[in-house]
């Protein structure tokens, strides 16, 4: 067993020495494949290597990790060492992780604002105005989209909040453009505000460059990805409420991101989606898969000529899953926790391509475009009907009776609403223009501040935190109702502005064309009527261990399993493996 620093040195390691590995399907687990803590000999070489990891007389805080290259004859793995202890009584213990564990130890305490994104891009404010004008309108491809929101929307008027790329449609010609709020007040806080030019014009990344660029910056580049091969992924980006994103003359995409770590954002890309990041050391990629898609696969291998012993099955109560995701946005919570809940009490629902078919009868319709569902009755004793708005954002699993497993992504729903922008045309006539809009919270300023009449300017940035909001840009630009005119479009759903579909999936959990039924239904299925743990060890050589695909499904005496973990002991002429444990994928009847 040689271990080998970057620079090329080699570790004091016994002849006879061996690590106990730990090979983990990185769709059953949030570690990754890691070794057993070893011991490595005190020597003067090993602590020189280590930098001195037993003195604590240092100016410096000692670093823990470090990459080395773990090699026994054709076998090589890179890994992260890691540093438990070191005393001349206990020697140096020390762990290795590898591929995925790598990966996730490195994006552990960094946060989203400090990676790599390519720098800032600066100039005149008219400049980057008309770059992202540009970008709205297809008129150019970027590293973002735009679209309107409104922040700080109290769903109830339609005067509320602010808007964020607002649009401009000119009543008499038709022409569109992106709004300069500049050019008349707004209101804050209940006080009517002059703005300066680029107020209100935000970019929102794309999500594919985003994951692009984070697995670049720890050093690897992007595999097999689902956001290549699915629409609905392409056009996802992550929205904010920055109001003062090109103010300055710089637009710094650090600005434009949520507020929390690397490894919180790839974990809420795992609850939502059921996206699941796997590494090629060999290649250094990163593959971006989904767990569904993985188990659906026919078995590549029969593993059953390796076994080296009968299986055996421990029996377990199976479980289910739970998804939730946060709706802490004003009108985002919905009026039960499960879709099943508000259909018993109300009866199926009906969708519609707008809210024109909404009839009085007390029945449900969703009306696909705004994402929102509808009740329109005639309440006791009252002669106009009343209208019930219902958020389509329900939690979603199939029984009150069983154990759950949930996973809680930390993103937040996002509501829509059909609003309006009001014009006022030569002849001094109003005219409204409809959009669907998403809504956010209440603005954040990173670059400017409001200031009152007499008060001292304060030049300093503020800070705030921005929260992890998903959506959608509709790939077309899309008509609008009154005008006709061309527009850009955000939406939490699969249907555009008339109602057709134009993507994959929506955004809500439950729900015909939600994130259950796309990423999480047959996994579910599985944890509910099999997912039952199988040891059966295997006579395998090393290079036929690495060949493995461990997250495709395997044939083991027949049946369909998958590669929970491989436990193997390596070292120099010694190779065997301790432990293979599977899950079962057969359906069990009830």
């Amino acid at each position: 067993m040689e271990i080998i620093t970057e620079q090329g040195e080699h570790f004091d390691v016994p002849a006879d020495y061996s690590f106990d590995f730990e090979f983990i399907n990185p769709m059953l687990s949030e570690v990754g494949s890691q070794t057993a803590p070893g011991t490595l000999p005190y020597t003067t070489r090993n602590l020189k290597l280590l930098d001195y990891p037993q003195r604590f007389d240092r100016a410096k805080k000692y670093l823990i990790k470090r990459n080395v290259l773990l090699r026994v004859g054709t076998f090589q793995k890179r890994a992260t060492q890691a540093v438990l202890k070191a005393n001349e009584k206990d020697k140096i213990v020390t762990t290795f992780y590898m591929d995925e564990a790598i990966f996730y130890e490195k994006i552990k305490d960094v946060q989203m604002g400090a990676v790599n994104y390519g720098g800032t891009r600066t100039g005149t404010v008219r400049e980057l105005f008309n770059l992202c004008s540009d970008v709205m309108f297809n008129r150019r491809v970027d590293d973002f989209h735009l679209f309107p929101v409104v922040a700080g929307f109290d769903g109830k008027k339609y005067t509320s909040g602010i808007w964020l790329n607002k649009i401009r449609i000119d009543p008499d010609t038709k022409a569109v453009s992106l709004w300069d709020q500049s050019t008349s007040q707004i209101e804050i806080d209940g006080t009517m505000v002059d703005v300066p030019f680029g107020f209100g014009i935000t970019p929102f990344l794309k999500v594919s460059f985003v994951i692009k660029k984070i697995i670049e910056h720890f050093g690897y580049s992007v595999g097999e990805s689902v956001f290549e091969s699915d629409v609905s992924f392409k056009q996802l980006v992550l929205v904010n409420n920055v109001a003062d994103a090109i103010v300055g003359g710089v637009l710094d995409y650090t600005q434009l991101l949520p507020t929390c770590n690397v490894s919180d954002f790839i974990l809420a890309l795992q609850k939502k989606f059921g996206l699941v990041f796997i590494c090629d050391d060999t290649k250094k990629t990163i593959s971006v898969t989904l767990i569904d898609d993985n188990i659906s696969r026919e078995p590549d291998v029969d593993l059953t000529r390796f076994a080296a012993e009968l299986p055996r099955i421990e029996w377990h109560d199976n479980e289910q899953l739970k998804i939730s995701a946060k709706t802490s946005i004003t009108s985002a919570a919905p009026p039960c926790e499960l879709l099943s809940d508000l259909v018993a009490k109300y009866g199926e629902i009906t969708l519609l391509k707008n809210d024109y078919g909404i009839q009085t009868n007390g029945k449900l319709y969703y009306v696909a475009p705004e994402n929102t569902i509808y009740r329109r009755y005639y309440a006791e004793g009252h002669i106009a009907a009343s209208l019930q708005r219902f958020s389509p954002y329900f939690n979603y699993y199939s029984s009150k009776n069983k154990m759950m497993v949930e996973y809680a992504s930390d993103d937040e729903q996002l509501p829509m609403f059909r609003n309006r922008i009001k014009m006022t045309k030569s002849d001094g006539n109003d005219v409204y223009n409809f959009f669907y809009v998403p809504t956010v919270p209440e603005i954040v300023l990173l670059n400017s501040s409001l200031v009152k009449e007499g008060d001292d300017i304060d030049n300093s940035k503020t800070t705030a935190d921005i929260k992890m909001m998903f959506c959608f840009k509709v790939p077309e630009l899309q008509k609008e109702k009154n005008s006709g005119t061309l527009i850009s479009m955000g939406t939490t759903v699969k249907y555009d502005y008339p109602g057709e579909i134009w993507g994959n999936w929506s955004l809500r959990i439950a729900g015909e064309d939600g994130l259950y039924e796309r990423f999480w239904r047959k996994y579910d299925m599985m944890i509910q009527s099999s997912n039952q743990m199988i040891y059966c060890n295997l006579n395998l050589t090393l290079s036929q261990l690495q060949m493995l695909n461990i997250c495709t499904p395997k044939l083991l005496f027949n049946q369909p399993v998958l590669i929970e973990r491989i436990k193997c002991k390596i070292g120099i002429d010694k190779f065997e493996i301790t432990e293979a444990v599977f899950r079962t994928l057969r359906e069990y009847q009830d």
